[in-house]
């Protein structure tokens, strides 16, 4: 008996455009399972668009497609409502797909929750982002390997993540990860991750990328897993842990600890940080 299988073909696309010191929505759009919404803040703050997976995750065959745009001027945080869950696919690899323009001028933060890839996952994920040179932006992701709160690890699958990242439209920096065979070997070699649990990774664009660095590798300490760069222009950090709670905990905290040199304000995360 032939059966159908619903494959989920989410959108969400969302402009923004700053006037007077206030930013607004000037576009919104979504498709089914994606939505975007937007906590209640004061008016002259930063909008906050919250991403929300209202399947539960993502499943093999599935195509998520995230675009966002600021102009003029605009401040705006961009995050996701909960950790995004990749579960096992039989054959089918999955989508998802984020570009983030940042105008001149403008704001950006796109920090969205830690990933979960659950055993046997299959998933390709593409960050595009290009960036003015007079804009600010933070921008990150989290990936972990597995539900470690079940001793599962991510021994089979398939993971393709790609940045790629233009300062006035010129490429300014690019990374490929690839992994599907030999995973555990990825994973418990000291060569490569070296038994972690989780990755993270960090890019930031500010006036001075050079302060940057030197105030996240304060604030950093003596944390083992990880350091910061500078490339073209760009701060960028790099991260593993074999505690994944701990990870998070770290990204949170140098989120914030790098607000005010990136010249951002607000002293708390998003509020679906802390639930």
């Amino acid at each position: 008996m032939n059966r159908h299988i619903l494959r989920a073909d989410g959108i969400a696309e969302a402009e923004f455009c700053g006037a007077q010191g206030v930013t607004r929505l000037r576009h919104l759009r979504q498709n089914w399972p994606s939505r975007v919404l937007f906590p209640a803040k004061a008016l002259n703050s930063p909008v906050e668009a919250v991403i929300a997976n209202t399947a539960g995750g993502i499943v093999g065959g599935d195509r998520i497609e995230q675009r966002f745009v600021a102009q003029h001027g605009a401040r705006v945080i961009i995050t996701s409502q909960a950790a995004e869950k990749v579960y096992r696919s039989a054959q089918e690899i999955s989508h998802l797909m984020t570009s983030v323009a940042v105008g001149a001028n403008c704001h950006v933060e796109w920090m969205p929750q830690e990933t979960i890839l659950f055993e046997g996952a299959k998933l390709r994920r593409h960050n595009r982002i290009s960036v003015a040179a007079d804009s600010i932006l933070i921008a990150g992701e989290i990936t972990i390997f597995g539900r470690r709160a079940r001793d599962e690890t991510f021994a089979h699958g398939y993971f393709h993540d790609s940045w790629e990242v233009r300062m006035d439209q010129k490429l300014a920096w690019s990374d490929r990860l690839h992994i599907e065979s030999g995973i555990n070997d990825a994973l418990q070699r000291p060569w490569a991750f070296g038994k972690t649990a989780a990755t993270a990774l960090m890019v930031c664009k500010t006036s001075d990328p050079q302060e940057m660095r030197e105030s996240a590798r304060d604030l950093l300490g003596d944390f083992p897993g990880g350091g910061f760069t500078m490339v073209a222009g760009l701060t960028i950090g790099r991260f593993v842990s074999d505690d994944a709670a701990e990870l998070r905990d770290l990204i949170a905290r140098l989120w914030l600890g790098l607000r005010p040199q990136a010249g951002l304000s607000g002293d708390d995360l998003p509020r679906v940080w802390n639930l």
